[in-house]
């Protein structure tokens, strides 16, 4: 009968049966579907697409099924499995209906029980790769901001306290809170204080690879984004530099991988420059290294950091240094001749 209903091969069928030899009741008060249902314990990879395609067809004439799904270990992953689909939009769509049970809920148990909360973020996850936007939507920002006080909890961690073992849950949870931050960071909605979230987790960690997030702020960032927002993101980065609350090596990752990667953009490109660069983004920052001395600061507690080559920091500001005074003309000159004494005493420093 099920094979008849979900299309699936009877090769697929025997295989299930040989895996699984009891039926596992989904719910006691199902009734809906009225069928029992045998999770496969093998990835949904192994088998054909065929068996995949089957299931998304008959939970998307059943989607009311899939909240009780969930309440079952045995069936979560036979339904993230069926939620990737793309054709899956009617489940896809009943999970984001019902957000305060099936993503709400399993988000506020991550402290006590590790899988529900990871469950949490992988819908998020899901729902956010199939609806780009879903994280920017108003009634959606309690769990955005669920997410970002986890991912800055990655800043804790580095090379000395980074547990393995049992700690192994944390990757995944880390991997998958930056694929939805990122996914949220590339809409043209966005906060970008988000950005600034997911440097403050670079603690130069083994925990996860986080070439994805350099990569989205070197290449994504300068390449894609809006030129508002680019400046908006230069002209935080130097604020952050003296106000921020993060340690003094998040502060760094901020300039190195929010500030730098956008002005070299304009070493070829006088049109760039001129974008980025006005008279008030100049002065800003010679007034954070110079006129304010606040390249001391940073130096003075960057040199006894174990993470971060605090030589490297110099270089990165007399480049950005270099590149204003290479591109720089007319009336913008103005916040170098105001403070010159300051500017040439701290620059041969």
């Amino acid at each position: 009968m099920l094979k008849w209903i979900v299309g699936v091969p009877e090769f697929e069928l025997k295989a299930s049966r040989a895996l699984e030899p009891g039926h596992v009741p989904l719910t006691a008060g199902w009734q809906s579907s009225g069928l029992e249902l045998r999770p496969l314990r093998v990835r949904f990879g192994v088998l054909q697409s065929d068996f995949r395609d089957g299931l998304a067809k008959f939970f998307n004439k059943n989607p009311l099924d899939v909240i009780d799904m969930l309440r079952s270990p045995d069936m979560v992953p036979s339904l993230l499995a069926v939620m990737k689909q793309p054709d899956s939009y009617a489940i896809r769509e009943r999970i984001a209906r019902d957000i305060d049970q099936t993503i709400k809920l399993n988000l506020l148990k991550i402290a006590e029980n590790e899988e529900r909360g990871l469950l949490g973020v992988r819908l998020v996850w899901i729902l956010s790769k199939f609806n780009p936007g879903f994280l920017c939507q108003p009634q959606h920002s309690d769990i955005l901001q669920n997410l970002r006080g986890k991912w800055v909890k990655l800043g804790d961690y580095s090379i000395d306290n980074c547990l393995e073992g049992p700690q192994d849950w944390k990757k995944k949870l880390y991997r998958k809170l930056l694929k939805c931050l990122l996914t949220y960071c590339r809409n043209e909605k966005s906060d970008k204080q988000v950005l600034f979230d997911l440097l403050k987790g670079f603690s130069y960690q083994p925990l996860i690879d986080l070439s994805p997030l350099l990569k989205f702020t070197t290449e994504e960032v300068p390449r894609t984004f809006p030129i508002k927002k680019q400046i908006e993101i230069m002209e935080t980065t130097l604020r952050k530099l003296e106000q921020s609350r993060g340690s003094y090596e998040q502060r760094y990752a901020m300039f190195e991988f929010a500030f730098m990667p956008l002005a070299l953009m304009c070493v070829e490109s006088q049109e760039k420059f001129d974008q980025l660069f006005s008279e008030q983004m100049i002065e800003l920052f010679l007034n954070t290294f110079f006129v304010n001395q606040h390249w001391q600061t940073l130096q003075q507690n960057l040199e006894n950091s174990s993470q971060v080559w605090y030589e490297r920091f110099h270089i990165e500001i007399v480049k950005a240094l270099c590149i204003i005074l290479a591109r720089i003309e007319g009336p913008r000159f103005s916040p170098f001749i105001k403070h010159k004494q300051i500017y040439t005493s701290s620059f041969l420093q």
